[in-house]
C-alpha cells in the first residue's frame, strides 16, 4: 500500500498579520491577503502532485467570519480539488461554539465531530488498494483543557491509522496550553502518523513509530515568525515518511538591524540597499517585509 497526503495546519484565513502598523493602507490590504495567497499555493501542489487526500489540523479560520466571503474563498479552492478529499479538525479559533456563521461542506470535505472522536475510514473503493483510518476530534469550545487523546480509538488493525490533533502536546512556549498530552498518550494508541497543529513553527517531535509531526502555518503572522512555515507531505508505504514541502509562505517578517552610529551617509545607504535586496523576489507580489531596527 502506497498513498500521498499533505498535511497542514493553522491556515487561520483572512487573520491579522502583526507588525504591519509602519505600512500605509494599501500594502497592508495587500499583505493581509498573505493567508489566501499561501493556501492557494497549497491547492495548487496537491494538484500538481495529485496527492490522495489532505489532513488540515485545525485552525483554518482566524475568528468568526466577518462576512460570507472568507468562507465562500475557502469552498472555492476545495471544489478545485475535485475528487481529493479533505479532512478537517476545528482548533481552538474555529471551535464549534465560536463559529456562528456556516456554509454546507463540500462533497469533497469531512468535518470531524466535536462531540467525541470520529473516524473516517478510506476504503479501496476510494482509494483503490488504500486501506487508510483516519482519526480525530474538532474543538467543542475555544479552550479545551482536557486530554481529548484519552478517549480517541485505538488503532484498527490492518489499517493505516492516522490522528488528527489541534494541540500543545506538553506545552509549547508561545503557545496556550490546549488539549495537552504527552508523547507517551499518542504512542499508546497506536497509530502510524499524528497530524498535529496548533504550534505554529514546524517541528518534527518523532521521525517514526509513530511520527508525530507538527506542520507549522502556512504563513508568518507576526514578526517573530523568521522560520519558514509550511506544510509537509507523507508518502506511506510501510512506514510514514514525512518531507517538507518547499515553502508556500507568501510573505515572511523579518527585522534587520542598521547600525548608522559610525558610518558616513553613503555607508548608510549602501548598507540599508544591502539589507534589502536580502527581501527580493522572483515573485510578483512582496515576500518580505522588511523591518529596519536602526540604532542611532
Amino acid at each position: 500500500m502506497t498513498f500521498q497526503c499533505i498535511h497542514a495546519a493553522d491556515i487561520h484565513f483572512d487573520g491579522s498579520l502583526r507588525g504591519l502598523s509602519p505600512l500605509d493602507d494599501d500594502k497592508r490590504d495587500q499583505l493581509r491577503s498573505a493567508t489566501r495567497k499561501a493556501f492557494v499555493s497549497l491547492i495548487d501542489f496537491a494538484l500538481k502532485a495529485k496527492v490522495d487526500f489532505i489532513v488540515l489540523a485545525g485552525d483554518l479560520y482566524d475568528d468568526d467570519w466577518k462576512d460570507y466571503n472568507t468562507g465562500l474563498f475557502f469552498h472555492k479552492q476545495i471544489a478545485r480539488l475535485g475528487t481529493i478529499m479533505v479532512y478537517v479538525v476545528a482548533g481552538n479559533h474555529d471551535a464549534a461554539n465560536h463559529m456562528i456563521k456556516r456554509l454546507t461542506p463540500l462533497q469533497n470535505m469531512k468535518l470531524f465531530s466535536h462531540q467525541k472522536p470520529e473516524t473516517f475510514l478510506l476504503e479501496e473503493h476510494l482509494l483503490e488498494e488504500h486501506i487508510i483510518a483516519l482519526h480525530g476530534q474538532s474543538y467543542p469550545e475555544r479552550a479545551v483543557t482536557d486530554n481529548l487523546v484519552l478517549k480517541y480509538p485505538v488503532a484498527r488493525r490492518d489499517y493505516f491509522n492516522m490522528g488528527l490533533l489541534h494541540t500543545s502536546l506538553n506545552g509549547r512556549e508561545g503557545d496556550a496550553n490546549y488539549a495537552p498530552c504527552s508523547l507517551d498518550d499518542l504512542c499508546t494508541k497506536g497509530y502510524d502518523y499524528w497530524a498535529l497543529g496548533h504550534v505554529h513553527t514546524r517541528e518534527v517531535v518523532c521521525p517514526s513509530d509513530p511520527a508525530v509531526v507538527f506542520s507549522g502555518c502556512l504563513q508568518g503572522r507576526h514578526i517573530k515568525s523568521v522560520q519558514k512555515e509550511q506544510m509537509q507531505t507523507q508518502e506511506a508505504s510501510e512506514k510514514p515518511q514525512v518531507k517538507p514541502v518547499s515553502d508556500r509562505e507568501v510573505m515572511s517578517m523579518i527585522t534587520l538591524d542598521l547600525d548608522v552610529t559610525s558610518s558616513s551617509e553613503s555607508e548608510i545607504e549602501e548598507n540599508a540597499q544591502s539589507l534589502l535586496e536580502r527581501g527580493q523576489t522572483e515573485e510578483d507580489y512582496l515576500k518580505v517585509l522588511v523591518i529596519l531596527s536602526v540604532n542611532l
